[in-house]
């Protein structure tokens, strides 16, 4: 009877220290902490995780809040099939447990450090093990005097302007803000499996574009006709008794003019104009074509077309705009 009551409790003790064995296990904390994941589960996963970061400018993007924020993103919690596939002891407090899963209707697989953790020790002999989550870099491309740039709503600090961006291994919304050149624009990458990229355009707003083009179309009319015989929208008069003869002009060995002439924009300049935002703050230029109309002794019509460049500095919704042009290359 004492045999039989000494293997009884030794079976239960061995049973006891298999199921705690396993409870307490690298293996049963990457599925825990995938698990957690999938709920959406905080907690869980920050008391079975060890967040790996790099640079110290982005450790805003490692803490509790920008984990809750990341797993506001459906897809981050949209895990399941989480299977361990291999488990290898690198030493006594060191393991690498391999997993399969679904991600966001993806099938990954995964290899993640887990160490022990001897600040947690369950029923004296079990301690708890961390798994090192690794991070990712997210590479940005972005336009000359972009706008702010953040990570699942948080921001940089103020004046930064990255290049690559680290934050917690999973998807990710990276956003450019609005600023008077850009929309604001935003991209979910894919951090779980990889080190993502995203790419921000260039292109200026319609409402930045519409208001540089209103200044470049008044530069058009700013020539002071006093010094310069081709001030567009300005009719010149000749002098009594004399006539203008104009050479050079494509098309024509020369055309004389007895009373009047003048020149006009036969088409808006700034349509399909392309406009390009320097490195420098506030400076663009832009560039274009142009088209105008001869007229001579009120009735006689000259057209001609060319092209047209501009440098335009802008400060707090104003422009200050130089503009060359020489609407006079080719006969139209």
């Amino acid at each position: 009877m004492v045999v039989l009551v000494i293997a009884v409790l030794g079976g239960g003790a061995a049973f006891a220290n298999t199921s705690l064995s396993s409870t307490y296990s690298p293996q049963q904390a990457v599925v825990d902490y995938f698990a957690a994941q999938s709920r959406g589960d905080v907690n869980g996963m920050l008391s079975n995780a060890t967040y790996l970061t790099g640079d110290s400018a982005n450790a805003q993007f490692f803490g509790r809040d920008a984990l809750t924020k990341m797993l506001a993103l459906s897809r981050n919690t949209a895990i399941s099939d989480v299977k361990v596939l291999a488990t290898l002891a690198i030493d006594a407090s060191t393991s690498k447990v391999t997993v399969s899963m679904t991600w966001a209707g993806n099938q990954r697989t995964h290899g993640y450090t887990v160490r022990k953790d001897t600040s947690r020790v369950h029923y004296v002999f079990y301690d708890s093990w961390r798994v090192e989550i690794p991070s990712v870099t997210v590479s940005l491309s972005l336009p000359n005097q972009p706008g702010a740039i953040e990570v699942d709503g948080i921001g940089l600090p103020a004046g930064a302007t990255p290049t690559a961006i680290q934050a917690i291994e999973g998807y990710h919304t990276v956003a450019m803000l609005k600023t008077d050149l850009y929309d604001s624009a935003s991209e979910i990458v894919d951090g779980a499996d990889g080190n993502p990229s995203v790419s921000f355009p260039s292109k200026v707003s319609s409402s930045f574009s519409n208001a540089a083009a209103t200044s470049i179309k008044a530069a058009f009319v700013s020539c002071d006709p006093s010094s310069d015989s081709y001030c567009i929208s300005h009719t010149y008069q000749v002098a009594s008794g004399h006539y203008e003869a104009f050479t050079g002009f494509p098309g024509y060995s020369e055309i004389d003019a007895y009373s009047t002439w003048s020149f006009a924009l036969t088409s808006d300049p700034t349509v399909g104009m392309s406009l390009v935002v320097t490195p420098d703050a506030g400076k663009l230029t832009g560039s274009g074509k142009c088209a105008v109309t001869m007229t001579v002794d009120g009735s006689s019509q000259y057209k001609f077309s060319g092209s047209w460049v501009a440098t335009l500095n802008y400060k707090t919704g104003t422009f200050t705009t130089s503009l060359i042009y020489n609407c006079t290359v080719a006969q139209a």
